[in-house]
């Protein structure tokens, strides 16, 4: 191998223009393989992951007025889930709001949130926030309306860089630090993934259900909710999702119908999506594959052209035709490895931003992440562009094998 290293260099240094075309050839189809493999492996790879949590046994309940197309009324209380206790086929529920625009003070500063909820204690259990730190909040928490808090792990290291939020207090609500309900941070928690965006709403805070609503407020002021957010027990969320149904029934009046949403049908559309885009940009990748291929090809052929009498003189001086073969081709490995190797820089550095510019535009913007080169997609394109070298090299070894001694010397 070292001799056609040697060898190879030496043909650089007297072909440097076509060496050069030779291995940016392979670099390019390198390239646009590597990105797009990673963008298949890292969005299957999400979805999947998102799938393994609740995929299919996550659904909701909304309540939605008949009569006003598309206009959603709330109608359930804190107190229904307790009703859905009498369901064998459910796991847990949970109740949650978004908090429109909150703040929160800590140091007599003033911070706005982008997105916050206050959710009943099923959260926890159902969702299973990944916790840095600290814990969830609990049932007595949620009846006794605790001021506690759990902020997600950026939202910490702003507020409390080098040191845990946990035990610390903020303000939360109000238009100033008086205004403000003091809060007892309990825990610190990672942010969901997020393709639960569509089905769940993103927060970088949680409390407890109506620990943001005044005790003295009459009962029929009392907020109501237009969701319940249900699990199943596995394989039943259909049958889960019809008894809530029923035990719901007298909550809400006739004018009011239940919606059931899935989120496995939501991350099934995600995933169709993903193998379409998979067929579509894998067949751009098979053409770059072809010509990159292609253009391989014809550089060899012109390179084992012009060595047929240097190919001749060593078979005279005795090399057999595997000699021969085997010096093009590992003449054309070198070339292929080195086009690989630059085709993976190019990629390492620019699939990041060219995948979330390309899922930004899409349908499902949410499947973007902090993607970067992908190492299978690596590993594969890799040796896809070595057996794509072999391959176009084999015509023109082959070629080279079959000529005669005294006809290679008299070409």
């Amino acid at each position: 191998m070292w001799e056609a290293l040697k060898f190879t260099a030496r043909l650089m240094k007297k072909w440097p223009l076509r060496s050069l075309l030779t291995i940016l050839h392979v670099g390019l189809g390198v390239w646009i393989v590597a990105t797009i493999l990673s963008l298949n492996l890292q969005a299957t790879e999400a979805l999947h992951e998102a799938d393994g949590i609740l995929g299919d046994s996550l659904a909701k309940i909304s309540a939605v007025n008949q009569t006003e197309s598309n206009v959603r009324i709330a109608h359930f209380l804190p107190e229904d889930l307790a009703k859905l206790q009498g369901s064998g086929h459910i796991a847990a529920t949970f109740i949650l709001k978004q908090l429109n625009n909150p703040r929160i003070f800590v140091h007599g500063l003033t911070y706005d949130v982008s997105s916050a909820i206050e959710a009943s204690a099923g959260y926890g259990r159902m969702m299973q926030p990944r916790l840095a730190e600290g814990q969830f909040f609990t049932e007595v928490d949620q009846k006794q309306r605790n001021k506690v808090i759990l902020l997600s792990e950026i939202i910490s290291k702003q507020l409390f860089p080098n040191q845990s939020a946990v035990g610390k207090t903020v303000g939360l609500g109000g238009r100033s630090v008086q205004e403000g309900e003091s809060y007892e941070v309990i825990g610190i928690y990672k942010l969901q993934s997020s393709l639960w965006d569509s089905f769940l709403p993103e927060s970088h805070l949680i409390v407890p259900l109506e620990s943001t609503v005044f005790e003295g407020l009459p009962p029929l002021l009392r907020p109501r909710y237009h969701q319940i957010y249900i699990q199943s027990k596995p394989g039943q969320v259909f049958q889960a999702v019809a008894d809530a149904q029923a035990l719901l029934t007298n909550t809400v009046n006739r004018e009011v119908e239940f919606r059931p949403e899935y989120f496995s049908d939501s991350n099934f559309y995600a995933k169709q999506w993903v193998f379409n885009m998979t067929l579509y940009l894998g067949a751009f990748a098979f053409v770059s594959i072809v010509i990159s291929g292609t253009g391989f090809l014809c550089i060899n052929m012109v390179s084992v052209v012009e060595r047929t009498r240097e190919m001749g003189l060593r078979r005279a001086l005795g090399a057999t035709k595997t000699t021969v073969m085997g010096q093009v081709l590992n003449v054309a490995l070198v070339f292929s490895v080195a086009g690989a190797i630059l085709g993976l820089i190019a990629a390492y550095f620019s699939t990041s931003p060219l995948l979330e510019l390309f899922v930004g535009y899409t349908s499902y913007s949410e499947l973007a992440g902090n993607w970067g080169l992908h190492w299978q997609a690596a590993f594969i394109s890799f040796a896809l562009a070595v057996v794509t070298g072999q391959l176009f090299s084999l015509y023109p070894a082959r070629l080279v094998a079959k000529m005669s001694a005294v006809e290679a010397l008299r070409n």
